[in-house]
């Protein structure tokens, strides 16, 4: 699509998926890269949004993790995330996302955005 940019990993980020050892082996490792695509903001994959999938926050401590607010964020990230792939039209965007044009309304009216 035109107007996409790919997502591209920072130097950290990167550093910090090279260095985990993937207990989950290449599955676990799709799964992190494909949540960190959705979170990341302009399409660059940062620390912060690999350091929470690995455990690692900040690089100390175990995982401690609010469901609700990680669903919240992974929600608006996809919500953003199709709103901008189809250049503003809810009702693509809604489609894409297999929902209706005004659930998509209400949804981004509940995260703030538009």
């Amino acid at each position: 699509m035109s107007g996409e940019h790919p997502t591209l990993p920072r130097a950290e980020a990167l550093a910090a998926l090279q260095s985990y050892s993937w207990p989950g082996n290449v599955r676990q490792l799709e799964n992190v890269v494909h949540r960190a695509t959705v979170l990341c903001r302009d399409g660059v994959i940062r620390l912060e949004d690999v350091s929470l999938e690995l455990g690692q926050r900040g690089g100390a401590g175990p995982l401690t993790t609010d469901l609700r607010a990680t669903l919240n964020a992974v929600e608006q990230g996809l919500l953003e995330r199709a709103v901008r792939e189809h250049h503003g039209n809810l009702t693509a965007a809604g489609r894409a996302l297999g929902i209706e044009r005004n659930l998509l309304r209400y949804k981004l009216r509940k995260h703030g955005l538009r």
